[in-house]
């Protein structure tokens, strides 16, 4: 088996981890952004870095609770932005969980949350870096929540079109089954009828030829030997059509009774039994 297929299988039944899993490159961001300086690189501050992994927290529930994730993820990260001011990064913990929001929640409420977060974000960075509004980076802050909330909404109108696709797909082959099984049907019951005539047929000519040898074996016996001749043609007739028509409407998952071979010479004896029930003098 593929070992992608295999890992994304691993991750549908342990959603948890694959929820956390952001939050490490994000938590390692934070651990480089907060180690360079004008200088050069320095220890890293670490009370910044555990806020920044804090703010990652809500994402391990982000599947389950989008909107509350998202809430909570973006005032952390607001709260961190001018405890941090010198971070230039963008709250990506908030990025993850407006994605999420968008992917899994509805439209109006995905853009709602989208749109505040986008303004909310703009306006405290702009405030805490004494930048304009309109400045470049926070604009590019703005641009960011906006992208993470269309590129969530894009991913959940792909994935609601390949639902309907496959949908479409399996009711097709059911259609296509579901009218073979119908044909089929019909075909059977229409070589029913067709043996049912045959059937009737040869057996009102038996009876009619047994009607006339009855009548005729004690005045013209050779007359009733030649309807009862007809009466073996018409019989073993009758019986080849039955045969040849019940072999065209035996299907492969037939019970194993309903197959069963004519009698042989090992079935000599129930042969005889049912021909003494019949009331044969010779059985």
């Amino acid at each position: 088996m593929d070992v992608r297929m295999v890992w994304r299988q691993w991750l549908t039944r342990h959603d948890r981890i694959r929820d956390a899993l952001p939050a490490i490159p994000v938590t390692l961001v934070a651990v480089a952004a907060t180690a360079v300086g004008k200088s050069g690189w320095h220890e890293p501050r670490w009370a910044e870095t555990v806020w920044t992994a804090l703010s990652c927290l809500p994402l391990v529930f982000r599947s389950r609770w989008p909107l509350g994730v998202a809430l909570s993820t973006l005032a952390l990260d607001l709260t961190l932005m001018p405890v941090a001011r010198h971070i230039s990064m963008t709250p990506a913990a908030s990025l993850i969980a407006l994605y999420t929001l968008a992917a899994r929640g509805s439209r109006r409420t995905a853009w709602i949350v989208g749109v505040v977060a986008a303004v909310a974000i703009t306006g405290v960075y702009a405030a805490t870096h004494s930048d304009s509004v309109l400045g470049a980076d926070s604009l590019l802050r703005f641009d960011f929540a906006i992208a993470a909330t269309a590129l969530g909404r894009a991913v959940r109108s792909r994935r609601e079109h390949l639902a309907e696709a496959r949908a479409r797909v399996e009711l097709a082959e059911r259609t296509r089954e579901e009218e073979a099984r119908r044909r089929v049907t019909q075909e059977r019951m229409r070589i029913a009828r067709e043996l049912h005539d045959v059937v009737a047929h040869h057996i009102t000519l038996v009876n009619a030829q047994a009607g006339v040898a009855h009548h005729l074996m004690r005045t013209n016996p050779d007359q009733a030997y030649e309807a009862l001749a007809h009466i073996k043609d018409n019989s073993r007739a009758a019986l080849d059509e039955l045969r040849a028509t019940v072999g065209l409407l035996r299907q492969p998952d037939d019970a194993p009774g309903s197959r069963a071979p004519i009698p042989r010479l090992a079935d000599l004896d129930t042969l005889v039994g049912a021909v003494r029930r019949a009331g044969c003098p010779y059985g």
